[in-house]
């Protein structure tokens, strides 16, 4: 019996397993991606505009942990490159640490209309 004939079923099958495996994981994929959406709409704070704002009246002063909090939306939102460049062009800051912390409340108000 020549190989080829000897070889033919255990391809086929193998086809089977492979086909039955890509299913599962295109549904373990599905379900990770579902699962990474859950995550991220639970750890990422809202912001509501105009509603709820974030940004404190003037009188209040504006702390570190706002500004992070309106970062952390921003970036969960795809905004982080335009903060970025705000930060550096109006504020001099190439990242949040280096943001004097006078011009937290400036900030947050610029950045809220990103």
């Amino acid at each position: 019996m020549p190989l080829t004939s000897l070889l033919e079923p255990v391809i086929k099958e193998l086809s089977t397993v492979i086909q039955e495996l890509t299913i599962v994981l295109r549904r373990v994929t599905e379900s990770l991606d579902h699962k990474k959406s859950e995550v991220v709409a639970k750890q990422t704070p809202h912001i509501e505009k105009l509603s709820n704002p974030i940004i404190p009246p003037q009188s209040q002063k504006v702390t570190a942990e706002q500004v992070r909090e309106l970062l952390t939306t921003k970036r969960a939102e795809g905004k982080m490159e335009p903060m970025l460049k705000l930060m550096q062009t109006k504020y001099s800051a190439t990242k949040f640490s280096e943001l004097d912390k006078e011009k937290y409340a400036e900030f947050l108000r610029d950045a809220e209309d990103i």
